[in-house]
């Protein structure tokens, strides 16, 4: 038996669907070809009640899959505690306060594997565990990796932005000079994310998209255009857009650790992108060739000038990224890895 702490019970959520969701859905056929007892296996996620996951002398198999960056982030007091408390349970807390960074560590120590989405992320889970493996996204269900399409133009350009809408926050770190290149050019930002989100905890003070980023943009609002996320309207969007964007702040800890999954996404869309320099995106680019499309802080309007003056050259270039997308970030390559880290836990009949 194999349980799962999902994000939602149908494992439709992207990281159910693009993480260990796509080897539970094979687990039990996959489970009787081979000769383990995989017969209990828990999958804890960050969202999990560890209080709840005992360690019951090896009987089952605990699991933690955190793709986020909740082991460097530096939480405030309050916000560490309400994090445990939206877990356990109003009365398991009071009987138990504990901050949510402790009981993370402590689970960090006592599963059998941990799970990661990159290699950055893995250094730091092995403070805590040896047995981690980094395991990238699957991304399939956004098509094969496309070719980049690019014209020659020094304006009106589309600019391409997908994700959840409680991240658009990220664009603080260029805003001014994105606003300024955007009047300059005459240039539409196209924003493909989710209708509303929650302030606090994915719970509290809900908040609609669109009001929000005609206010975050003021000034812009004739020039932002807001589509709401889906897969089809991700290709949809993407496919008329000329280049992409990533800003993240830089003080931001907990994003910065992120995987490269966003950036892979982009280029499998066939987009040139800009993106800040967090580690994944560094490591990654570096290896293809494709690290001057990077951005450190500050750096926004000479990155943007650049990229719009040479779209057409420079562009070209993220065939290299499309290459290596239609080799190795597969389906089929993700679940091997999966498969390996699952073999980890067997135990021989």
């Amino acid at each position: 038996m194999i349980t799962y702490d999902s994000y939602t019970n149908n494992l439709s959520h992207i990281v159910d669907r693009r993480r260990i969701g796509l080897w539970i859905k094979r687990f039990d056929t996959w489970a009787q070809s081979k000769e383990f007892d995989f017969n209990r296996i828990h999958v804890a996620t960050p969202l999990s009640n560890f209080e709840k996951l005992e360690v019951d002398g090896g009987e089952t198999r605990l699991i933690l899959d955190i793709v986020d960056g909740y082991l460097v982030e530096e939480a405030g007091f309050f916000k560490d505690y309400m994090r445990n408390l939206n877990r356990v349970g109003i009365f398991a807390f009071i009987k138990n306060p504990k901050r949510y960074s402790d009981s993370l560590v402590e689970f960090c120590k006592a599963c059998d594997l941990i799970t990661v989405g990159s290699e950055e992320q893995a250094v730091i889970a092995r403070q805590f565990n040896p047995n981690v493996f980094p395991i990238w996204d699957c991304h399939d269900e956004f098509g094969a990796p496309e070719n980049p399409i690019l014209h020659a133009k020094k304006s009106n350009f589309n600019i391409f932005w997908e994700g959840l809408s409680v991240t658009l926050k990220h664009f603080q770190e260029c805003l001014a000079d994105l606003k300024t290149f955007m009047l300059r050019t005459n240039s539409t930002l196209n924003i493909v994310t989710n209708s509303q989100h929650y302030r606090i905890s994915n719970r509290y003070f809900k908040v609609d998209t669109d009001r929000y980023i005609k206010r975050f943009f003021k000034g812009l609002e004739d020039q932002v255009k807001f589509h709401p996320w889906s897969i089809t309207k991700v290709q949809e969007v993407s496919a008329y857009c000329d280049f992409g964007l990533i800003p993240l702040l830089a003080e931001d800890r907990f994003a910065r650790l992120k995987p490269e999954n966003k950036l892979m996404i982009y280029w499998r869309l066939g987009l040139p992108t800009l993106f800040s320099d967090s580690p994944a995106y560094l490591r990654v680019s570096h290896e293809l060739g494709l690290s001057d499309f990077s951005v450190p802080e500050g750096m926004w309007d000479e990155k943007l000038s650049w990229l719009s003056e040479n779209l057409p050259v420079e562009g070209r270039r993220i065939s290299s990224a499309t290459k290596m997308l239609r080799e190795k970030h597969n389906e089929q390559a993700i679940l091997v890895k999966w498969e390996e880290a699952i073999q980890t836990l067997a135990r021989r009949i």
